[in-house]
């Protein structure tokens, strides 16, 4: 909102709020608005949050996807993702992970030290610097831009090349600290419906850090503002005119991506994260949208070699998450998380993105993690860490026609502590609820509860989408 007239009634936002985050990004990754056949408009469903909360959560149990004639649970399928390994064939492959001990860095030995940048250019210095001139910050407390360092490998222990997998542990605990591996999706035309669910939800939903270069936005379950704890599924869609078929199909593809990847990392990982991870999640509502908390197995639906496929029996995955594109941060550790790994895997990065910036890296285990597809990063997120600014005009001036832009996009994998106390109230206003914590006997999703009262409230949403249900015409 803008600035508050002596009347009480705000002013238009300025010219420079307006174009902000938005107008450096779309282009820039080459965001292109989706055009779908609308009916009249006085024969639209009326803009409102229920409206809105319909089409995310559909009435009804789930059911087969239309028009699909699934093979189930296909051998091959399974054993391409490796979910058909055995207890023995998992063990053997994360002994194969090579392992490498780091001593931790403190004071003058972090490089960079927290609140600094990590660039790898002078040109992406000066790019990084010109973005942050122009973008609105959201929080008028923080700096513009803080130092900015130019990377040079030699100040860190290991430099993890693109094509290598290995597990770092703190040389005096033997504390596992993070783990990187390659090719990690065995199957190319899965991990390419992965990065189709996060292309859509980078498009059409709403940044959650808009001061910082690139997009994340949130998906799966939330805690609510930090004013106003409630528990819901994120609606945080954009201003984009979306059938309601469309944003179901979308909520049922993040599902099956986000279970589908679980139960690969409960293959490949190390077992001590899963076991952190596990404990972490106990007592959470899992990844089961539309599941309305019913014992049923769910629907994971997904696309290989042009059949469609459905993995039934598999345990579904952590509650949420954010989709990251050109994401950049300076270095930082993050606040407490219900457990203490952070899950992330690139699901599309572009042959041109290849020497533009990006790497991972953990400062204070001297660390840099170079940047490739398909690749699983498994981090604490309570360590030092950040991610090196892209080299790319963020303005999108530098995309020639008909060129594909940079892309480098994914998933992450994290749970806030505060989800936790969210669905203790929920549960606790519900009578105990479902197991699975999405259940309410309307049918509707999950119900959303106001912290301070205990009581259901109506949802409240920036509503920012015209839902249209092409059904009514």
């Amino acid at each position: 909102m803008g600035r508050i007239k002596p009347s009480g009634k705000p002013t238009a936002p300025s010219k420079e709020k307006r174009q902000s985050k938005k107008f450096l990004t779309d282009r820039q990754r080459g965001y292109v608005p989706v055009e779908y056949p609308q009916p009249p408009r006085h024969l639209r469903p009326p803009r409102t949050p229920n409206a809105l909360r319909h089409a995310v959560f559909p009435p009804g149990l789930p059911s087969p996807l239309p028009g699909t004639n699934p093979m189930v649970n296909d051998p091959d399928l399974l054993q391409r993702l490796s979910l058909s390994w055995t207890e023995a064939e998992a063990q053997a492959f994360q002994r194969s992970i090579p392992t490498y001990h780091s001593n931790i860095r403190q004071g003058r030995d972090l490089y960079p030290a927290e609140e600094e940048w990590l660039v790898e250019s002078e040109r992406a210095k000066a790019r990084l610097k010109r973005y942050y001139e122009i973008v609105t910050i959201a929080d008028r407390r923080r700096k513009k831009y803080e130092t900015m360092v130019i990377l040079d490998p030699t100040r860190f222990n290991r430099v993890i090349k693109a094509h290598e997998n290995l597990q770092v542990r703190d040389a005096r605990t033997e504390r596992l600290e993070l783990v990187v591996l390659r090719d990690f999706v065995g199957d190319l035309d899965v991990l390419a419906e992965m990065d189709a669910a996060a292309k859509e939800q980078v498009d059409i939903a709403i940044d959650l850090r808009k001061e910082d270069p690139g997009s994340m936005p949130l998906y799966g379950y939330t805690a609510g503002e930090t004013k106003k704890r409630m528990l819901s599924w994120g609606l945080n869609v954009r201003r984009i005119t979306i059938p309601n078929r469309v944003l179901s199909l979308h909520q049922h593809a993040f599902c099956s991506t986000q279970t589908i990847l679980w139960a690969i990392m409960r293959k490949k990982l190390p077992a001590a994260i899963i076991a952190e991870v596990e404990s972490g999640l106990a007592g959470l509502p899992r990844m089961d949208w539309n599941m309305k908390g019913q014992p049923i197995t769910p629907i994971v639906s997904t696309r290989s070699r042009g059949e469609d496929h459905e993995i039934h029996n598999l345990e579904m995955g952590p509650p949420g998450g954010v989709c990251t594109n050109l994401y950049s941060r300076r270095c930082h550790r993050e606040d407490a998380r219900r457990h203490p790994w952070a899950l992330s895997i690139t699901t599309k990065h572009s042959a041109n993105a290849t020497g533009c910036g990006g790497s991972f890296y953990s400062s204070e285990y001297g660390i840099l993690v170079r940047k490739a597809p398909n690749t699983l990063v498994a981090h604490r997120p309570g360590s030092l860490h950040g991610t090196a600014g892209w080299d790319i005009d963020y303005e999108g001036n530098d995309v020639p026609e008909g060129e594909e832009p940079v892309v480098h996009r994914g998933f992450t994998m994290e749970t806030s502590d505060r989800l936790n106390l969210a669905y203790s109230k929920y549960l606790a206003a519900n009578g105990g609820g479902a197991a699975s914590g999405s259940g309410s006997e309307s049918g509707s999703g999950p119900a959303v509860v106001d912290l301070e009262s205990g009581d259901e409230v109506e949802v409240e949403v920036e509503l920012e989408v015209e839902v249209v249900d092409l059904t009514q015409e």
